[in-house]
Parts: C-alpha cells; structure tokens; sequence
C-alpha cells in the first residue's frame, strides 16, 4: 500500500516492477496518471476502502495475479531509451 497525497510516487512503480500487486490512493493524480482501471489498485482515502482494496486483492488469487501482470506490463515499457524519446519529442514539439 502506498499512500501518496500529492504527486504519483515512484514507490508504487518500484512495487509493480517487482511483481507486487499495489493498492494506491485514488487521488486526483494518480487517476490521471494510471487510470481509474489501470495497473494499480485505487482506492478512496478511507480506511474502510484501503481496506477493501487490499482484502480484495488478498482473497483473490487470479486478481493478484492480474495486478501483478498489470504492473509489470506497466513497467516494462518504462526505460532510459523511452524517457529520452519522449524528451526528444518534447522539444520537438516545442520548437515547432
């Protein structure tokens, strides 16, 4: 479980490129950064519902699993090469 109440953690990240399922906060920006269906479990900043999501992933071998895959599908596609790339395409676009 990951608790971040501002900017997307990279914890989360770490988690998900080490196969682990996580279940994040469903704050503002983790929903824009990942999507409310996305690779990481969202749930509402209540106890009651962090709770849920994790009981949920911990009862549920086969969602387990698909969180797992989810995030290590995730991360796969992050590296330097790709990080330079969309620099690159960034200032290509700016200075166009």
């Amino acid at each position: 479980m990951v608790l971040s109440l501002t900017n997307p953690s990279l914890i989360s990240l770490e988690m998900a490129a080490c196969g682990l399922p996580c279940v994040e906060l469903a704050s503002e920006s983790m929903v824009a950064t990942f999507g409310a269906a996305g690779p990481l479990t969202l749930a509402e900043g209540d106890p009651i519902r962090l709770c849920e999501a994790i009981e949920g992933l911990l009862d549920d071998p086969q969602r387990r699993q698909g969180a797992s895959r989810r995030g290590l599908a995730l991360v796969a596609e992050r590296s330097w090469d790709a990080a330079a790339l969309q620099v690159i395409e960034g200032l290509r676009t700016a200075l166009a």
